[in-house]
């Protein structure tokens, strides 16, 4: 309890802080009072999708708890299948986000459509609900579709398509806007059991409605977005099984004797180490908290990490000033509960194997957003016209970014996504390939480790017997040796006790 509400202290001096401060700082939003984009009655084109949207009655869009109806068209000047025109006003819109809700700086709304039928766009799986991301903090336009893109290159499960489109709400132009899947349990988005698979948002607000809970080892803030029981709170038994799953690994992470107590048996390890990678390499703040963190389980499947959402808070990004850009050369702060994986010999040396896996990838994401940057110029000057976003880079002081210079500021987030990248590949490949125990009864000959999936040994003396134990000292494999070498399939990732003859070592099977 006194976590919980140590948490909503931080948040709202965090936000009283922002109020107050915000304008005084090196990032500054301005919105014109005259709506951009507009020539002779005609949409300008800038090379994008163009979304206009009409309310009922030109009303206003004021709150993200109650739609609104709305008629909806999308033109697509490249591809006209893209195109859709929705003017029968069954299809309703309403506001989204916290802070870029709530703020009274942040101008630049996103929002929630929900369509009477499912409706696809771009291609996608059809879905009656999409948002519109403004990305008003964001003098690139880059932070989340980065992410986004890694968890392509990733193969990240369930992650985000993008579609960059400039929006005419009410015949006002609103800006340079991220279209992408909501995050829900559908075909083509969390394509999960309905009713015996779960997806859940962690999310440090706790401001939003039931069903919602607390674990009860690191207090994390859960909050239920699939299944979708009647009555719609936790006390109803239905969502008895997403609180014991997640209390279940919480518990287990938090136990004395983790690692070795099953808790691997509980998560699928790889979107674990992939989601808390693409959130390191773009630096996102809001895992501390955390905040936007997204969880899901399958009908008797694991627990997985994902989708991967909402990276305005990454990138250097410092609380209190809206400034990114600092300190490269620092590891993401993370919640305890992330934190505690790490301490896991397995998790470390996976983690390292799929850095250096996927290390290409990494370092030519800077293409990719020189690439991007030229499809959003003319969208990008117009957008800044109406949303004039000023940042510079605090830990070099170098380039100020000037009004409407897309290219600078998307040169300035290279600079520091460079130097970020280059600190962690050093500092995750100080890992060792081998982690050895203190506790070496002797000097030894052994050597050990992973290939090919085996456990090999080497340093072997022929006609000894090899035991290998886990850390309990139930004896897992024994032989003959009859070479100096061997290959062994164990079967369960986690520290092992390998003894020939004399000789004893501590190794780690991943």
């Amino acid at each position: 309890m006194f976590r919980l509400f140590n948490y909503s202290i931080i948040q709202l001096f965090s936000y009283f802080f922002c109020l107050v401060s915000f304008n005084a700082q090196a990032q500054i939003i301005i919105s014109s009072s005259e709506a951009i984009g507009w020539k002779n009655g005609v949409v300008q084109e800038n090379g994008l999708p163009v979304i206009e949207i009409e309310t009922e009655n030109g009303a206003q869009i004021t709150s993200k708890e109650d739609y609104i109806n709305m008629t909806f068209t999308l033109t697509d000047p490249d591809n006209p299948a893209n195109n859709i025109s929705k003017t029968d006003m069954k299809d309703l819109i309403r506001g989204r986000g916290h802070d870029s809700w709530t703020n009274p700086n942040a101008k630049k709304k996103s929002y929630r459509i929900k369509f009477d039928k499912k409706t696809s766009l771009f291609g996608l799986e059809a879905a009656k609900s999409w948002v519109l991301i403004a990305q008003y903090r964001d003098a690139t336009l880059l932070y989340n579709v980065i992410a986004f893109e890694l968890g392509n290159r990733f193969a990240f499960p369930f992650n985000h398509s993008f579609h960059f489109v400039d929006l005419y709400l009410n015949g006002e132009y609103k800006g340079n806007y991220l279209l992408t899947e909501q995050n829900q349990v559908n075909p083509g988005r969390v394509d999960i059991d309905k009713k015996e698979g779960w997806l859940v948002e962690i999310d440090g607000y706790y401001f939003d409605s039931e069903p919602k809970f607390i674990t009860i080892n690191y207090r994390l803030p859960i909050m239920i977005k699939s299944p979708e029981s009647e009555p719609y709170v936790i006390s109803n038994p239905a969502y008895n099984f997403v609180r014991n799953d997640l209390n279940d690994l919480t518990n287990s992470v938090a136990s004395s004797n983790f690692p070795e107590n099953g808790y691997r048996n509980l998560i699928n390890m790889n979107t674990f180490i992939d989601f808390l990678m693409i959130t390191e390499i773009c630096d996102n703040k809001e895992i501390l908290n955390p905040v936007s963190t997204f969880m899901y389980k399958d009908k008797g499947g694991l627990i997985n990490m994902g989708p991967l959402w909402d990276f305005d808070c990454g990138y250097g990004y410092r609380y209190g000033s809206y400034t990114h850009y600092y300190s490269p050369e620092t590891r993401t702060p993370m919640n305890l509960f992330f934190t505690k994986l790490f301490d896991d010999p397995v998790f470390l040396l996976k983690y390292k194997e799929r850095w250096n896996e996927k290390y290409a990838d990494i370092v030519s994401m800077t293409d990719f957003m020189d690439e991007t940057a030229r499809k959003l110029e003319k969208s990008a000057e117009q957008n800044f016209q109406f949303w004039w976003y000023r940042t510079y880079a605090p830990w070099t002081n170098t380039r100020p970014f000037e009004p409407n210079d897309l290219f600078n500021s998307v040169s300035l987030l290279k600079d520091w996504y460079r130097a970020h990248v280059s600190y962690l590949n050093a500092e995750i490949n100080k890992i060792p390939d081998i982690i050895s125990s203190d506790e070496i009864l002797q000097p030894a000959p052994l050597k050990a480790w992973v290939r090919n999936g085996l456990l090999h040994v080497s340093g072997l003396t022929a006609g000894e017997t090899l035991s290998i134990y886990n850390v309990t000292g139930t004896l897992v494999y024994q032989t003959t040796v009859t070479s100096d070498e061997k290959d062994i399939p164990l079967k369960v990732q986690g520290v092992y006790i390998i003894q020939s003859g004399n000789h004893t070592i501590k190794v780690v099977f991943y």
